[in-house]
């Protein structure tokens, strides 16, 4: 009876261990794959991150999820060109 405990917590244990991997993996995920040349570069960013999260919705479970679509050929972000005459003055 005594081995009873023992086996619950190091099922616990197990659990909790395999939860951090799986929130490393995660986070390993979120980091940046791409450079950020310029601020609309990292508004879209954030904008990919909103549907993962989750944001918006009727109140939970994932009803309503917002999706923010940008098409980017429209957008007037610079180029490196541009950042480089920029930086120049």
């Amino acid at each position: 009876m005594k081995n009873a405990p023992q086996l619950s917590k190091s099922r616990k244990e197990k659990k909790k261990l395999e939860e951090m991997e799986e929130a490393k993996k995660k986070l390993e995920s979120l980091s940046v794959k791409e450079e950020w040349i310029a601020p609309s570069k990292v508004f879209e960013a954030g904008l990919s991150k909103i549907e993962m999260f989750g944001v918006g919705g009727m109140g939970t479970r994932g009803f309503g999820r917002v999706r923010w679509v940008i098409d980017s050929s429209k957008t007037n972000s610079p180029t490196a060109e541009n950042q480089e005459g920029n930086k120049n003055g």
